[in-house]
């Protein structure tokens, strides 16, 4: 989830995903491109793939938090489903 100014939290629609995904492919292909050059010193290809595993972090980051949320919204529509099925039986 992602935090707004005022201080409330936004839930991650499919295209923030969708964005996210295709910003990171983006950036993937860019870095394989670097790492690809033929003539390129032992140093440049090091740190095409320092960048590389940087990314993958970054992904891996993402869908942790993406992971959390869900969890986090799934207790909460299971809270408010116990809610209303005690709700119900008291009617």
């Amino acid at each position: 989830m992602s935090t707004r100014p005022n201080g409330s939290q936004k839930a991650v629609t499919t295209e923030d995903i969708d964005a996210w995904l295709l910003a990171a492919y983006e950036q993937l292909a860019r870095l394989h491109l670097h790492a690809d050059v033929g003539s390129w010193c032992r140093d440049q290809r090091q740190e095409a793939f320092v960048l590389m595993s940087d990314l993958l972090m970054e992904a891996l980051e993402e869908v942790r938090v993406v992971s959390e949320s869900t969890r986090e919204r799934s207790q909460t529509a299971r809270s408010i489903s116990t809610d209303l099925r005690a709700d119900c039986s008291r009617l």
